[in-house]
């Protein structure tokens, strides 16, 4: 038996890990494969949709 979840971030905003300055405008995205070791008979993948943002400070 195979699971698999798909995931994506709903935050409006996100803050820079640059600089901490919070924005809300979307640069892109991409997705991310996140494969767990196999749990009894089952093995999970996890697909997640990734949001990388704009960081407005320097405007």
């Amino acid at each position: 038996m195979h699971g698999r979840d798909d995931g994506a971030g709903r935050a409006a905003a996100a803050a820079s890990p640059d600089c901490g300055h919070l924005s809300g405008r979307v640069h892109d995205s991409y997705q991310r494969m996140l494969k767990e070791p196999p749990l009894g008979e089952q093995s999970v993948m996890i697909r997640l949709t990734v949001r990388r943002f704009i960081c407005d400070a320097g405007d």
